[in-house]
């Protein structure tokens, strides 16, 4: 099948129109899809399509550019709480290392091999360590990248200047990438674990789910990836919601995980009606099933 002409602004409008949507102002949408691309335009426009191709009558071009801001607003508020986790994760985890392994005790695997683990009859040793080593040496690879990638920052500066290319762990979190954060919180040992859940009192397992989980949101609303009307990767629900109206591939579940997370009540409470006044100003055009959010959201989300 050959790749499809180019088209411009005026043919996509014409596209647009032919397959039912309704535009009233033309320049003002084209001036629109000209800073917005048509491809990702028409991505908000994929649950009015018909079986022959065409949009549901009664669809408008203002209506889903309002959806597109909803979803833009959106990916900017889940990024402002994803960063409050983040950063407590880059101290929970630099605090307990320091304490428990000394400021350099990140660049030794041996540190993150568990003694519950080699206890556990099922588990053979040598290929658990040999994993270990594995694990730690690509976390040890980001953490060069990371700092080669940073090395014109002062604090990094000064620090090798002065110690000798020795990155204390209190000092490297901070140009580590959420992903390699929470790649490293997995490898941590169930005693370290226990530290953190003194700081986040939450069970270890969920956390390393969630961890990984909310990396993969950071990374799409870093990349500017839709939110609106789409499934993500499954996130494990805590046994306290209803599983049977949570849906665990929404945003909503994910939603439930940074609830979890947040160490602030107050953090949490200024994101929630941050929240209800951006779903408010949208209420005309959006359906909030699209994020997988039941009818007692707010409920919820107050407990």
């Amino acid at each position: 099948m050959n790749i499809k002409n180019a088209k411009t602004f005026n043919e996509q409008i014409e596209i647009l129109k032919d397959r039912n949507l309704e535009i009233n102002d033309i320049e003002q949408a084209k001036t629109f899809l000209s800073n917005v691309n048509y491809y990702r335009f028409t991505a908000y426009l994929i649950n009015y399509k018909t079986n022959n191709g065409n949009y549901e009558i009664g669809t408008k071009f203002d209506t889903i550019k309002k959806i597109y801001l909803f979803d833009q607003e959106l990916r900017h508020l889940i990024s402002s709480i994803l960063e409050v986790i983040e950063l407590s994760f880059r101290t929970y985890i630099a605090y307990t290392i320091a304490h428990l392994c000394g400021p350099l005790g990140y660049k030794e695997y041996r540190n993150f091999i568990d003694s519950t683990m080699l206890c556990n009859k099922d588990v053979n040793d040598d290929e658990y360590i040999k994993d270990i080593f594995r694990k730690h040496s690509i976390i040890l690879d980001e953490i060069e990248k990371a700092l080669h990638d940073n090395k014109s920052k002062i604090f990094i500066k000064h620090h090798k200047l002065k110690y000798n290319s020795d990155i204390p762990v209190w000092v490297l979190v901070e140009v580590l990438t959420f992903g390699t954060i929470s790649r490293l919180y997995k490898l941590m040992t169930s005693e370290q674990k226990k530290h953190i859940k003194i700081l986040c009192p939450v069970n270890q397992s969920l956390v390393t789910s969630w961890l990984g989980s909310l990396n993969k949101l950071r990374n799409e609303c870093a990349h500017h990836g839709r939110l609106y009307g789409v499934n993500l990767s499954k996130i494990k629900v805590a046994n306290k919601y209803n599983k049977d109206v949570i849906d665990d591939i929404s945003l909503f579940s994910y939603i439930l995980a940074i609830k979890e997370l947040v160490y602030s009540f107050s953090i949490w409470s200024a994101f929630k009606t941050d929240l209800t006044i951006l779903i408010s100003k949208y209420s005309q055009d959006i359906d909030i099933k699209n994020l997988g959010f039941p009818n007692n959201w707010f409920e919820i989300l107050s407990k």
